[in-house]
């Protein structure tokens, strides 16, 4: 059976959600990261908890009995939908169009000047969409999920789906009769299978997704475990010709009134093989004839010595490896129908994870580039101007975006990116009191494509925001953000345009 609802099946929740909610008022708003909310509601007969998720393939609107643990700090976008409902009260629950829609309308403040407003959630396409639409104007307020809409633009409800004119010989689809024994006669009973049905499927895919996630991890480990392997095999094979070195230093000190330097080879005779044959052994023609004899004895030593730690780090690599395969193995055949054993080895994996990566030696910082006179070139992010003379700050790696786009922008800049592509954050500071000219938006858009390593010909697609929604919750990498309530921005390439948006040297890219 497919998760995805059909319309029949919402005409079954709404018509079940109807009698429950109607002249209930929002309470409160809480976020069911990273798809969707639960809306608490004040009714007569008790708090009534919604759940509504844009997830694709699972996005729904439905009772919850249990409405679950909330993050500690709300999100923009759960704060921006309780302000815009909260304290409202339901008057209407219904399906336009008999499509794949869900629509409560909600209406507030006082009976001269009632304010009517629709929370609409759309279970068809890739993925949900919720909308808050103002009634009147039509004007979407807020969207959560699927793009293809933005805040301020007329919303149209789509054409209803075409139905055939005669059923035939088609049995009609009753999704009642799915209903198991033990929720009849509960309140609301296609909504609680509804719950069990798609939270079993949320748990699922939830489990196929952590899963894929530790097996990508693994994999990673694995692979530069096996690099570093061949690597130190190489220096292995290397270190164990030491006993040649060390045969070439006896021979060339030997021979040594008749070495000179600038030689690049030596042919002597070689006294430690049967028949005394003649050998060539190479030089370095820089060094003297002493010094050859001295390099050759030193390379001796040193793969002498390297020979015993070598062995050691192949050895713990390949029990490191073999660990590794043992986890990976483990995962793979965790069985879904057995939780306790499918968690273990989740749990022996992450810990297994979690030690490698604590014991991989961290890179060293690459030394600061020089700039005039041996001091430290000046790096910081890269700087330019819109046509409208705004500034503009482009960051160079993960550290910088970070540093832009939490710590530097305020709430009025404006932050872009190159929409669903890694590149840099893009901050244009806009003065307190003004906002920028479209000519702006578009210099910004065409610097974040462009930095990304976009050259055309084709236009590219850049998402943007003011500052203020730009988020980093914890545990996020460095220079990931959170960006909500983005527009989108579609730029042309034209050659030599980057050049001119550059900032002149020594401008300053503090704050203003």
């Amino acid at each position: 059976m497919s998760p995805s609802l059909r319309h029949e099946e919402v005409a079954a929740l709404v018509a079940e959600l109807a009698p429950v909610l109607i002249g209930a008022r929002l309470d409160k708003v809480f976020d069911r990261p990273p798809h969707g909310f639960l809306l608490r509601f004040k009714a007569p007969e008790g708090k009534r908890n919604v759940l509504v998720s844009t997830r694709p393939g699972l996005a729904r609107l439905h009772l919850v009995d249990e409405p679950g643990e909330s993050p500690e700090s709300l999100s923009d976008e759960a704060s921006a939908l309780r302000a815009l409902l909260g304290g409202a009260r339901v008057v209407a629950v219904d399906q336009p169009g008999a499509d794949r829609l869900m629509r409560i309308r909600f209406a507030s403040g006082p009976a001269e000047s009632v304010r009517t407003i629709d929370l609409v959630l759309e279970l068809f396409g890739g993925s949900g969409r919720l909308l808050v639409i103002d009634e009147t104007s039509r004007r979407v307020r807020f969207r959560h999920g699927r793009g293809g809409i933005e805040t301020g633009e007329r919303y149209r409800f789509p054409d209803p789906p075409p139905r055939p004119a005669a059923p035939g010989f088609s049995i009609p689809f009753e999704p009642r009769a799915l209903l198991p024994a033990e929720l009849h006669g509960r309140e609301a009973p296609f909504h609680r299978f509804i719950e069990l049905r798609l939270s079993g499927e949320e748990a699922r895919r939830d489990r196929e997704e952590r899963r894929e996630g530790i097996l990508v991890r693994l994999r990673r480990e694995t692979k530069r475990r096996r690099s570093l392997a061949e690597k130190l095999a190489e220096e292995r094979a290397e270190a164990a010709k030491w006993e040649r070195w060390q045969r070439w230093g006896e021979l060339l000190k030997g021979a040594l009134p008749e070495l000179r330097r600038g030689l690049a080879a030596a042919t002597v005779t070689d006294w430690f093989e049967p028949g005394a044959p003649p050998t060539e052994i190479p030089l370095d023609p820089v060094l003297t004839p002493l010094e050859n004899v001295e390099r050759c004895f030193r390379r001796a030593r040193k793969g002498k010595r390297a020979l015993a730690s070598l062995d050691e780090r192949l050895a713990a690599l390949a029990a490191e490896l073999a660990d590794a395969e043992e986890r990976r193995a483990a995962v793979e055949s965790a069985a879904a129908e057995d939780p306790a054993s499918e968690t273990a080895a989740f749990e022996r994996a992450f810990a297994w994870l979690a030690s490698a990566e604590r014991a991989r030696p961290e890179r060293a910082p690459a030394a600061p580039r020089k700039g005039e006179g041996g001091a430290p070139a000046k790096r910081g992010p890269r700087r330019y101007r819109t046509r409208e003379g705004l500034e503009v700050l482009a960051g160079r790696n993960a550290r910088e975006n970070e540093e832009l786009s939490i710590r530097l922008a305020h709430g009025n800049d404006l932050f872009f990116h190159r929409a669903d592509r890694p590149g840099p954050h893009v901050i244009v500071r806009v003065p307190k009191g003004k906002s920028a000219a479209p000519e702006s938006i578009d210099d910004a858009a065409y610097i974040a494509a462009y930095l990304s390593g976009w050259r055309g010909p084709d236009h590219a697609l850049v998402v943007w925001t003011e500052a203020k929604h730009v988020r980093k919750p914890k545990g996020l990498p460095l220079g990931k953000v959170l960006v909500h309530r983005t527009r989108e921005h579609r730029v042309e390439f034209r050659e030599g345009r980057i050049g001119a948006l550059a900032a002149a040297e020594g401008e300053s890219a503090g704050p203003p």
